[in-house]
């Protein structure tokens, strides 16, 4: 690789590396405009993706398609939104990215399409069992507690001896200050797994 090329190169990784930055501090229109200058389409495309704009998303992976398990990944994902089910996405797929993705459209109050994906919820179980953890997981993780809990026990309605789900569930309680509630549930993790260190240690601490 001559200099020209190197320098190219570096000028690439300096424009996504800005555009990440901007994505990640809610300048989406930043983030599109650094990834288009870096020549990165599965950034633009995700840009588009997270702007509820999914024609022009899809446009853009489909010049990509197959280059990496992160662009087949939000093909696929738009598709099931659009509710036209051309691919059928991977257990792995939904475990590596469904959960950031959704957490990012809660970032950029994309409530639309956050809705239409929640209503995939079973469609997508039967891929992949924990995707009502994963969207527990992430109504936790944006103070949304009662929507977290109904996510949690839809859960346990499927796989009750998880207890990684009982655990989440004590912890949501717990900041409920439902601290009866809360201990049966790390006690039930705990019991499932037998010294699950996460629940006792919990136990121990809290003096429950």
């Amino acid at each position: 690789m001559d200099s020209s090329s190197e320098a190219r190169e570096k000028e690439l990784r300096s424009f996504c590396a800005a555009a990440k930055q901007k994505l990640y501090n809610g300048d989406i229109v930043g983030a599109y405009k650094n990834f288009k200058k870096a020549e990165n389409i599965h950034g633009c495309a995700y840009c588009k993706f997270l702007s509820g704009d999914m024609d022009d998303a899809l446009v853009l992976l489909k010049l990509i398609q197959g280059i990496n398990p992160a662009v087949d990944w939000l093909l696929c994902f738009i598709n099931i939104i659009n509710c036209n089910n051309k691919e059928y996405p991977t257990y792995f797929q939904i475990r590596n990215f469904y959960e950031a993705d959704l957490n990012m459209l809660f970032f950029y109050k994309n409530f639309d399409c956050i809705r239409k994906i929640l209503i995939k919820a079973d469609y997508l179980s039967r891929y992949n069992k924990e995707i009502y953890k994963y969207n527990a997981r992430v109504f936790i993780d944006n103070n949304l507690p009662e929507k977290a809990i109904l996510f949690l026990k839809k859960s346990l309605e499927i796989y009750y001896k998880d207890p990684e789900v009982h655990f989440m569930l004590a912890e949501v309680y717990y900041s409920q200050e439902k601290f009866k509630e809360a201990k049966t549930e790390y006690e039930k993790a705990n019991n499932i797994a037998v010294r699950y260190f996460p629940a006792l240690n919990k136990l121990k601490t809290l003096g429950l």
